[in-house]
């Protein structure tokens, strides 16, 4: 299931951090982290999804695309 790049942008704006923050806390790029808030829907993996929260202190299923909406 694909990442919620709104849902991530929400949490990581919540805590007051910064794209680059989050990239560095994670273990990945600035850009992977643009690229999945801009993107706001479908991207990412279940690996980058597991990092990105962990780094916020969530659940995988806290950013996780909820289809039902």
């Amino acid at each position: 299931m694909p990442i919620d790049g709104r849902k991530v942008e929400h949490y990581r704006v919540r805590q007051g951090k910064t794209r680059r923050e989050l990239a560095d806390a994670a273990g990945y790029s600035y850009s992977l982290i643009c690229q999945i808030e801009n993107a706001r829907t479908g991207t990412g993996s279940e690996k980058s999804a597991q990092a990105i929260a962990d780094a916020l202190g969530l659940t995988i299923d806290d950013i996780w695309l909820d289809r039902k909406r």
